[in-house]
């Protein structure tokens, strides 16, 4: 389907209709209301007239924002792609006409965004202007590191935007998104990962889901549990700060390998695996309200944290985002003593260092590469991102990811308590 709207020359969106039996042309519910008294001639040749009529104009009925990113059409899953892809498109909307293309957005009464539609448009979801995805004319030798690296956040942001529309069939997850995929695949001529790209694999693994209470993972298997697509879940991926090219701690990919269920390499995915080399430490999950479990704060290593879905509370060293989540929780790294736990059994798990990802404290510095035997960010407060891991029952050679932890600290308070280790995910 992808290269149908790559294609065309002319997208035709049906904005406000409700499903594939809609319509395309909106009734207006409203009826119009005949001034008395007041008529106009319509026609210079004859006398005439009729009268004037009104229709009072709904508050938000009209905006650009509102006629296009916030339509019924943009809560649909496979929507999105067709926007993206797509020279020309014209909406029909509740009102009246819209236009997208690179060059211009416009209403057909002329609405142009502003600087505040503007700012809505990029995180709502901005569609053909900024996308690279959607130049027929770039070629792989012209995508320098920087431009990769541009190309990159532009696929988490269509991601973040897919993550938050619905779909009939859960399925459907990597179809209709794989015509977006294989333009990108084209500009760069990298490798698809089940949803991720093999030279940012490191950046695209930190993915963490915005809203665990509200995370499902569908019944059937669709991905690994490392891919975002395991879930339906709103999810937030990649960051804009990439000024550290790695370090000597970071995790290094040993291999990885997605089958696929048909022909394209884009769909459906049957199975797959990552191994990953780096340092692990041990990790403990405790499904109770802190509150009640009566555990005290440790100074060293043993300092809980909340997860994100715990109303906002977090701690001031890490911010846990476990991939689902029905209740609050509490982690901490050193197993609580008996009279603090009560009857709290804390959960085993491995949470597993990727990289750094802001060099905090390090204005104006270098920053060590992974191939220099100096590491002064050892011994700096930094930001990391980890995965949080939970063994596989009955294979513990074998872990499955179970979230992401965000962690502002220093990396020696905490060497004691790692682990040079090999993990499989699946």
């Amino acid at each position: 389907m992808g290269g149908i709207y790559k294609d065309s020359a002319l997208t035709i969106a049906a904005a406000v209709s409700t499903g594939s039996n809609g319509n395309l042309i909106h009734a207006y519910e409203q009826a119009p209301v005949t001034i008395l008294y007041n008529a106009l001639k319509i026609d210079a040749n004859e006398d005439s007239r009729k009268p004037l009529s009104l229709r009072r104009k709904e508050k938000l009925e009209d905006q650009l924002l509102d006629g296009i990113v916030k339509s019924h059409l943009a809560t649909c899953g496979w929507a999105l792609q067709e926007r993206y892809l797509s020279e020309r498109i014209l909406y029909y909307g509740k009102r009246q006409l819209y236009w997208e293309c690179r060059g211009l957005l416009c209403a057909a009464d002329g609405d142009e965004p502003d600087k505040y539609n503007e700012n809505q448009f990029w995180r709502w979801h901005h569609g053909p202007q900024d996308s690279r995805i959607s130049n027929p004319n770039t070629t792989p030798a012209e995508i320098t590191p920087s431009k990769y690296r541009e190309l990159c956040s532009t696929w988490y942001s269509i991601l973040e935007q897919y993550s938050k529309r619905n779909l009939t069939v859960a399925r459907d997850k990597f179809p209709a998104l794989s015509g977006v995929a294989a333009q990108f695949a084209r500009l760069t001529s990298d490798q698809y990962v089940a949803g991720l790209w093999e030279r940012d694999l490191k950046i695209g693994l930190l993915w963490r889901c915005e809203e665990p209470k509200n995370s499902r993972r569908p019944r059937e298997y669709r991905a690994p549990t490392w891919s975002w697509a395991a879930l339906d879940a709103d999810i937030s991926l990649g960051f804009s700060e990439r000024s550290v090219a790695g370090t000597l701690h970071d995790a290094e990919v040993v291999d990885w390998d997605v089958k696929v269920a048909g022909r394209d390499r884009f769909g459906c995915v049957q199975s797959g695996h990552i191994t990953l080399s780096g340092y692990s430490w041990p990790l403990l999950k405790i499904d109770v309200d802190i509150t009640k479990a009566g555990i005290k704060h440790d100074a060293y290593f043993g300092h809980p944290i909340f997860d994100v879905a715990s109303e906002g509370n977090s701690g001031d060293m890490a911010d846990a985002y476990f991939d689902t989540a029905n209740q609050r929780f509490v982690c901490g790294w050193k197993k609580p003593k008996a009279n603090e736990s009560g009857e709290v059994k804390p959960e085993s798990l491995t949470l597993f260092l990727v990289r750094m990802i802001v060099d905090i404290g390090f204005s104006g510095e270098k920053i060590p590469g992974p191939e220099e035997t100096d590491t002064p960010h050892f011994n700096r407060h930094a930001h990391y991102g980890a995965l949080i891991l939970r063994a596989v029952p009955g294979n513990k050679a074998l872990y499955e990811r179970v979230g992401y932890l965000s962690m502002y600290c220093t990396l020696s308070r905490y060497s004691k308590a790692w682990t040079k280790s090999m993990v499989a995910i699946i």
